[in-house]
């Protein structure tokens, strides 16, 4: 505990100096010591963190130049840190949001990062930032909130980054925003800005192959709020990209859940049951209901004492895909795509029509 207290002491003194170099190798001990990062005060840490980002952001230069590269290096150790420490003490992320100045100074880093000139060493510090972002959100609602609401400029420039790490951790983070705030706070997703991350994350992973904006589109088809204000601004990749994930969602689905093997499985079982009772009627006109014997339980052999129909199975759309959990698409984007489908096929018939009449056919005329 000493140990960690003396490091964070170190830090704070040498970032008022700007001395990056040396701060750098004292914030990577700090990430070395697990042990200590679980067991450090809240308080003590996260007031030294922000202190030592206020004096990043004091000097970072104003106008168009960049951050020196030490100084990056140095952000990036300090995100790392904050990073690991949201995963190992929980009562330390859980008293994040109450540090507002460090998520400020954390923020004004980012943005010069961006608006930069390109360099491995200054994306780490975005890379960094946007997974100590992500920790802090896991779990914690008053986090996302904060989170959201402090760097949302900041996503969609981020999620439009070069470099394909920038954009694949900051999906994470709106996942994690998505996934639990939208559904408690509507009014943080309901603005044009939300709808242009959820539609730049969409549209990354339609082009560039981000794994995490995958989650951010099962994201939006669990909710009502974006799918029809955003279908329009889709081009033919992310609509092809959604369909093959609501294709992918209804594959998940056990055969049990098909209504067509729902009738097969019922019928099997009527004609199962038909015989059985075909056999008790054929043994008795022969005289051999005699040789029937009764099992401790009441039930007569041929009557099928061991073998019981099962349970009829769980009807499509009641919980069956994933063990009991409900399709995860809102049934209100399922009828917007259904009917966008419909609509789709109505103009390709009207197409066919014209091509027999010589007359065109507008979109309108399908509806």
């Amino acid at each position: 505990m000493d140990g960690m207290k003396s490091l964070l002491d170190t830090c704070v003194v040498q970032c008022s100096k700007k001395e990056w170099d040396s701060a750098k190798d004292h914030f990577q001990k700090m990430l070395a010591d697990e042990s200590g990062l679980r067991q450090v005060s809240p308080e003590l840490f996260l007031h030294s963190m922000e202190k030592s980002l206020e004096s990043m952001r004091e000097a970072i230069p104003q106008g168009e130049g960049g951050i020196p590269t030490n100084l990056a290096t140095c952000a990036a150790e300090c995100f790392r840190c904050l990073r690991q420490s949201c995963a190992l003490n929980a009562q330390l992320q859980s008293n994040i949001n109450s540090y507002t100045a460090l998520l400020s100074n954390a923020k004004i880093i980012m943005e010069k990062v961006i608006s930069s000139d390109p360099d491995s060493d200054k994306e780490n510090v975005l890379k960094c930032a946007a997974q100590f972002l992500g920790n802090a959100c896991v779990s914690n609602p008053e986090n996302q909130k904060v989170v959201w609401n402090t760097f949302l400029q900041l996503f969609k420039p981020m999620l439009l980054h070069q470099d394909i790490k920038v954009c694949d951790y900051t999906c994470m983070v709106v996942h994690t925003c998505l996934n639990a705030a939208a559904c408690k706070d509507q009014a943080l997703m309901t603005g044009a800005v939300a709808q242009d991350i959820v539609l730049a994350s969409i549209q990354a992973t339609a082009q560039r192959d981000v794994e995490w904006g995958l989650y951010v589109l099962e994201d939006m088809l669990k909710n009502d709020l974006f799918l029809p204000k955003l279908f329009s601004r889709m081009g033919e990749k992310e609509r092809l990209l959604l369909l093959e994930v609501i294709l992918a969602e209804m594959n998940e689905l056990p055969a049990c859940a098909d209504p067509g093997k729902q009738e097969q499985d019922r019928n099997r079982k009527e004609d199962s049951a038909h015989a059985d009772k075909d056999k008790d009627k054929n043994k008795s006109e022969n005289g051999n209901s005699s040789n029937s014997r009764t099992d401790g339980d009441g039930d007569g052999d041929g009557g099928g004492g061991g073998d019981k129909a099962d349970d009829s199975p769980v009807p499509a759309g009641n919980g069956a895909n994933g063990g009991g959990q409900p399709l995860a698409v809102s049934t209100g984007n399922l009828q917007f795509i259904a009917e966008y489908v419909k609509r789709e096929c109505n103009l390709l018939l009207e197409i066919d029509k014209s091509e027999a009449t010589g007359q065109e056919v507008t979109e309108e005329e399908s509806m």
